[in-house]
């Protein structure tokens, strides 16, 4: 499984890919600190991906930024991965806005115990 994780944290990128690696035996995790990294090289076709877990608050681009983009390149099949977006707080607004988006699988909080990661409708 290649596992994208987007973070302007580096702390928890490398948390969150230690947790992975826990829950995961076979797991291949790349970490970005800016979701435009992640387009680029999406659009240059360098990188397999499985799932992406994006940080929903980050400067430069959000991840409600990455996933308007990101929904293109899903509906026109040029990645598969489905993302889910994390965060500190969850509005009720983040709850409808992400029906908008096929590509989206949940909002998930970001949590110390990362239940995401063991949540076998995304981990399969």
């Amino acid at each position: 499984m290649n596992i994208v994780l987007i973070d302007d944290d580096p702390a928890t990128n490398i948390y969150h890919e230690v947790k992975l690696k826990e829950n995961l035996l076979t797991v291949s995790v790349l970490c970005f600190n800016d979701a435009r990294d992640v387009i680029k090289r999406i659009n240059s076709k360098s990188i397999m991906i499985d799932i992406i877990f994006c940080d929903k608050n980050m400067p430069f681009m959000t991840g409600w930024d990455f996933i308007k983009v990101y929904e293109i390149y899903f509906q026109e099949k040029k990645s598969t991965a489905r993302v889910c977006l994390l965060s500190d707080l969850i509005t009720p607004k983040d709850h409808i806005e992400a029906t908008k988006y096929e590509s989206l699988i949940k909002v998930y909080p970001k949590s110390i115990d990362t239940p995401y990661f063991s949540d076998s409708s995304i981990m399969r």
